[in-house]
């Protein structure tokens, strides 16, 4: 494992301890290997989330952080960027060809949680979800609120 990837890692690490963002969870699963970590954002106040607890599994690549790391949602969820059935996350700073390497875990953090304040229909990664979130938002937040209430009520992470 390269010696700038420990580094980062390390103070990723660090700075989380150091400044938690408020409604975010994340660590290593295990203490011995910083490329895997277990994450938790909860459902932004003013939301139809508000009230869920949304888990997420951090993958680390070899040449991070001159390249993304893999983020998959573990929690069921109705959205239309994220895809309950892969767990996929469509949000830019994921992809390749937006992430820069002064870009953090504390940054996808953030991401993710805007990510549940405000979907981007214009990126969906579900067109049906995007309808309805489009043409029907009142459903779509009525269905949001149901599936918070199914799959989104345990605050511990078990993938």
């Amino acid at each position: 494992m390269s010696n700038i990837k420990m580094k980062r890692l390390a103070g990723d690490l660090k700075n989380l301890k150091k400044k938690p963002i408020e409604g975010i969870t994340a660590e290593p699963i295990d203490e011995n290997d910083l490329t895997k970590w277990k994450g938790r954002v909860e459902g932004p106040k003013g939301t139809p989330f508000e009230g869920g607890y949304f888990h997420f599994k951090i993958n680390i690549p070899e040449n991070y952080p001159f390249e993304p790391p893999e983020v998959k949602m573990i929690t069921k969820v109705y959205h239309p960027n994220i895809n309950s059935q892969t767990g996929n996350i469509c949000v830019n700073i994921l992809k390749k060809d937006k992430w820069t390497s002064t870009n953090s875990i504390q940054l996808v953090l953030l991401s993710l949680q805007g990510l549940l304040t405000k979907p981007n229909p214009d990126s969906p990664l579900v067109g049906e979800i995007k309808k309805v979130y489009v043409n029907d938002i009142n459903k779509y937040n009525e269905t949001v609120r149901e599936w918070v209430k199914l799959y989104a009520q345990n605050p511990e992470y078990n993938e």
